[in-house]
């Protein structure tokens, strides 16, 4: 608990939720990435600073974090989370929310469309950064992102899964080819 009686929960392997091992943040020892906090919107440097200055590595997402939204948010723990990835990787001046990012945005007609730097998310959920096409028709992928449970990491995805899912394309506005 912080000194506001916020719950702090580092992202590692007990609570990786069937993360990779070297997803997870592993305590004393030399880590890789960033790990994930909930409402996080830290840069490199931020984060190192932080954790030089005692505080904790990430703090992972929990349905009574997100019932009680930036409430939840602790000063006492530095990382980032996916939708404070995509507005750093977009060179945001603040934390964009899921919610936030289809007002900066426009939808792409297809998934198919998809270019580096494009995002799929859901309002409300989660958010990953487009990298590239994994096979020629273009239902696989890779992305990178803030995982809730573990820390910035690649990943490859079905497409077609994540748009059941919910997942809509999205291209940032202000987005140069």
């Amino acid at each position: 608990m912080d000194a506001s009686g916020i719950a702090i929960q580092t992202p590692d392997r007990a609570s990786g939720r069937g993360q990779p091992a070297d997803a997870c943040w592993v305590m004393d020892k030399e880590n890789t990435g960033v790990p994930y906090k909930w409402g996080g919107f830290d840069t490199l440097v931020s984060f190192d600073a932080g954790i030089k200055s005692g505080k904790a590595a990430g703090d992972i997402y929990t349905a009574e974090k997100r019932r009680l939204g930036g409430a939840a948010v602790s000063s006492a723990a530095v990382g980032i989370d996916c939708s404070g990835f995509i507005s750093r990787c977009w060179k945001l001046t603040r934390k964009h929310s899921t919610s936030m990012l289809s007002g900066i945005s426009r939808k792409l007609a297809s998934p198919a469309d998809l270019l580096p730097g494009d995002v799929m998310n859901t309002a409300g959920g989660h958010v990953l950064l487009f990298v590239k096409w994994t096979n020629s028709d273009k239902t696989r992928a890779l992305f990178y992102e803030a995982a809730p449970f573990s820390k910035t990491l690649a990943s490859e995805h079905d497409v077609t899964e994540m748009v059941a899912s919910g997942y809509q394309p999205l291209r940032y506005l202000k987005i140069r080819d």
